[in-house]
């Protein structure tokens, strides 16, 4: 406990000396997390957690230079490999990121490398916040619910003229071994013409066996257009794997993505396709388009299984707004997927709502109405069936019925209110239990940057068992309390407070999915930025 008061007694002082002195500035963001409570290991087990974290992140730029670096202590981390119990003890300090660059004619960047080619089909290498947690090295992202990174530590250079873009990146990962990567790109009008060429040299094929890894490489071309009221993008990609066989239908190899955009009057309208066989369901390097709704509504998305199937996957989905002069914002959208049949090797470019190729379709609707005098409604519908197959057993197959309703509005003496509820009901088709979950929060705005949540979340599940003890009913509760404002010398903090229960569970960002973890206790976060 001395040391870590000592640490963050001195990162406490850093923001002290940002200055900007003619062309040279620096500045970055502190953040402090403490905590302490019960979490829930992925055994079912309850432990004790206390935790301490601190990141700090600073650029100092001078002239056309940037030097980047980012730095965590945990004493442990709130995430460890919660598996175990002695990994709770894990106290660590380590340099997160690192680069230097030189903004030119051309970009010049070495260190940590994040960067996108296309739209991610062959190579996306990008840091994800939405997913917290800031330290856990050399670990394997199927093992561990951790900050999505997948950076390498390399060269860049980037070149972005009239016509002609070119990027181009060398590193080594933790993850999957060397990279190469190389990205030209024509622009002719409205059209652009790309090529995305990435390989890699140590993919885990196997995460049950580490020794099998595999040299992997992406060949991707795309085409983008952008016209006054619509907009296209194209892209396929061949997979090679030196050292192996082509691979057969339905284990990787291939991907085509396409989205089409249009826009007349007040309406809005996309289309995404989606035929994934790559060579893992997880390569890590790349991030594919899921074309379906992240978040169709928050109970939906904690109790929705699938995850993507990258490797053998075929879909689509297609997403309509409207907009009316009064405030009135309609949304509607639909996704169906699948797998494909391991028996056919012919191409199956549509969805087959077959149980056993665990089938995935959803609806939603939403509407959104703004009022008089600062007041606002929402309101939400979502439908969805997904099919989990099993390998000698018929498979799982589970509806979700979900609503959601939100109403904002000033009120005297509490300032600006936001209150929302959700309902669904999921069902086992097969084993004819269901359960019914309800989630409630409202947020109070007494006054500028200060915000106070109250949350109640319900779930009602029935068993299948005798009359009375057919229902196991389980309710939790949450507050929490965030001010932000601002001090002398530009700098801006944040200060955020939780109390009570986390019922936790799936999180996806970016197509990208973890567990977090049941937490139960005080969680206190300081944000400051310089």
């Amino acid at each position: 406990m001395r040391h870590t008061l000592l640490l963050a007694g001195l990162l406490g002082t850093l923001p002290a000396y940002g200055f900007s002195l003619g062309e040279t500035s620096f500045n970055g963001t502190l953040t402090a997390r403490v905590g302490d409570g019960e979490i829930q290991n992925t055994l079912g087990e309850s432990l004790d957690r206390e935790f301490r974290e601190f990141i700090l992140d600073g650029d100092l730029t001078w002239r056309e230079f940037r030097l980047n670096l980012a730095a965590a202590y945990v004493d442990p981390a709130e995430f460890p490999d919660t598996r175990t119990v002695d990994s709770t003890l894990v106290r660590s300090g380590s340099l997160l990121r690192a680069s230097l660059e030189w903004q030119g004619p051309v970009l010049l960047r070495a260190g940590t490398i994040y960067t996108t080619f296309g739209r991610g089909l062959s190579l996306s290498l990008y840091r994800d916040e939405q997913l917290v947690n800031p330290l856990l090295e050399r670990t394997s992202r199927h093992e561990q619910p951790t900050t999505w990174d997948n950076s390498v530590n390399g060269g860049y250079v980037e070149y972005l003229g009239d016509r002609l873009g070119l990027k181009a990146i060398a590193g080594e990962s933790d993850y999957f071994g060397r990279l190469l990567g190389l990205n030209p790109e024509l622009t002719l009008g409205a059209g652009t013409l790309g090529l995305a060429y990435a390989g890699v040299d140590e993919v885990l094929l196997d995460p049950q066996n580490s020794a099998d890894v595999q040299e992997v490489q992406n060949h991707e071309v795309y085409y983008s257009h952008y016209g006054s009221n619509w907009d296209l993008f194209v892209s396929h990609l061949e997979q090679h794997l030196p050292e192996e066989e082509t691979p057969t239908a339905g284990s990787g190899g291939v991907a085509s993505y396409a989205s089409v955009g249009y826009t007349l009057a007040d309406w809005s309208l996309r289309g995404e396709y989606k035929y994934y066989r790559f060579t893992d369901e997880r390569l890590r390097f790349n991030s594919p388009p899921i074309a379906q709704q992240e978040i169709p509504t928050r109970l939906i998305a904690r109790k929705r299984k699938r995850v993507n199937h990258f490797n053998d996957e075929v879909g689509f989905q297609l997403e309509a707004q409207r907009y009316y002069d009064n405030g009135l914002e309609l949304f509607f959208s639909t996704a169906m997927a699948s797998r494909m049949d391991p028996e056919n090797d012919s191409p199956e470019f549509l969805p087959e709502l077959s149980e056993e190729r665990a089938a995935y379709r959803e609806l939603t609707g939403a509407a959104q109405m703004e009022l008089q005098h600062e007041r606002h409604l929402s309101l939400g519908l979502g439908w969805a069936e997904e099919a989990e197959p099993h390998a000698n057993s018929p498979a799982s197959v589970y509806r979700n019925i979900g609503a959601a309703f939100g109403i904002g509005s000033p009120l005297p003496l509490v300032g600006s209110v936001e209150a929302n509820v959700e309902l669904l009901r999921r069902e086992d088709l097969h084993k004819g239990v269901h359960q019914n979950l309800t989630l409630a929060y409202v947020d109070f705005f007494p006054f500028s940057g200060f915000s106070l949540n109250l949350t109640a979340d319900f779930e009602n599940r029935d068993l299948g068992g005798a009359a009375d003890e057919a229902l196991h009913r389980q309710w939790m509760g949450s507050t929490e309390i965030r001010y932000d404002f601002a001090s002398a010398g530009d700098l801006s903090h944040s200060l955020t407070l939780f109390a009570g229960r986390l019922r936790g569970g799936l999180v996806c960002s970016s197509g990208n999915c973890r567990v977090v973890a049941p937490f139960s206790g005080l969680k206190l976060r300081y944000d400051m930025q310089f």
